[in-house]
């Protein structure tokens, strides 16, 4: 069997789309099932699917259209079914594009599954003739659409993570919390990076940090970041271009983010998060899953000192860690690939 996964990633739509692809792919190669890719945006982002050990190509977010002519063209008939994860305000600026793509893409495979987004990102209230077999909302707060031609999948027990987070053990959680995790996204346009290290850096108690840096940072923030680190009171440790974060989750007490798909691997990791938002739209579809009392959260905007307080807080109170680290476990228990994957091969009647 194989598997075509059609994606966005680069410094404008992020690479949380591509990173939730490569888990799939991931799951799919421990059945046997070979991945290959399509991906619109920055072309540096073939380096990591060609690292991780499958062919792909890349094209420009603006070569949507004409690509899916090309595509047609003897490549699509050898996969059996096609994954499309690209829900988002890039495609919206050529919906007719992104339809002519889907059209093309569900007349070459016997399966296609589309992987939506939430609120105003979401595709299918933009496109309600999209010509898939499964939609998934792999979400807090998502819900069914009523009359779709399509089957919906959704909530939290399809969140796709990495095949690590599945079956983890349950967090030991320390008494004397010192280890700080802060990731700011793949490229941190806004070097929110730099305000939340400001805010720790008014703690007093010497912490442990570990700190993302994204592949797309600039040169500026780069350098910004290892002088920070040199001259902080804290131990901080620059972790550049990560292949995945589970590690660094695990060790962390507790850790900060840009919101986004990675929230879903903090709660499975039983992780304790601080979270903000880039957008107000961001935000909005943030309030569900903070419902669940996995994470903290300092909005849009957020001040040092908010970042201080909330961190100080958390790292010494245990019962609230505590108490955060199992609301995780309960919301996402790592094996919506595994479900996802099987749910695929089902449709193409490769199982019973």
């Amino acid at each position: 069997m194989r598997l075509l996964f059609v994606a966005i990633a680069g410094a404008e739509t992020g690479y949380g789309h591509l990173s939730r692809c490569l888990s799939l792919a991931n799951c799919a190669s421990r059945q046997e099932i070979e991945s290959s890719f399509l991906i619109f945006g920055d072309a540096g982002v073939l380096r990591q699917i060609e690292h991780a050990g499958y062919h792909g190509i890349v094209q420009p977010c603006s070569a949507l259209a004409e690509q899916a002519a090309g595509i047609t063209q003897g490549r699509i008939e050898a996969f059996d079914a096609v994954v499309v994860d690209f829900s988002h305000p890039v495609i919206f600026r050529d919906i007719d594009g992104g339809r002519k793509l889907l059209n093309s893409l569900r007349h070459q495979a016997r399966t296609l599954m589309i992987i939506d987004a939430l609120g105003e990102q979401a595709l299918a209230p933009r496109m309600p003739d999209m010509p898939a077999d499964i939609c998934v909302a792999p979400y807090v707060g998502a819900t069914a659409g009523i009359g779709a031609p399509w089957r919906t999948l959704v909530g939290p027990e399809y969140a796709v993570l990495a095949p690590v987070y599945a079956g983890l053990l349950p967090r030991v959680v320390r008494e004397q919390a010192d280890r700080v995790l802060v990731s700011c996204g793949g490229a941190d346009q806004r070097q929110l990076t730099l305000l939340v290290l400001d805010g720790i850096e008014q703690i007093r108690s010497v912490l442990a940090l570990r700190v993302v840096v994204g592949p797309l940072f600039s040169r500026n923030l780069v350098d910004a970041l290892v002088a920070r680190a040199a001259g902080s009171h804290h131990v901080i440790e620059l972790i550049h271009e990560p292949i995945g974060l589970a590690e660094h989750m695990l060790w962390s007490d507790l850790a900060v983010v840009a919101s986004g798909l990675i929230k879903y691997e903090l709660a499975a990791a039983s992780t304790p998060g601080i979270l903000f938002s880039i957008d107000r739209s961001h935000d909005v579809v943030n309030r569900p899953f903070l419902e669940m009392g996995t994470a903290r959260d300092l909005g849009v905007e957020f001040s040092i000192e908010e970042v201080a307080e909330e961190v100080a807080g958390l790292l010494e109170d245990r019962a609230v860690r505590a108490g955060m680290a199992a609301a995780g476990r309960r919301l996402v228990d790592g094996k919506g690939a595994e479900r996802l994957i099987n749910d695929i091969m089902r449709s193409c009647c490769v199982v019973e």
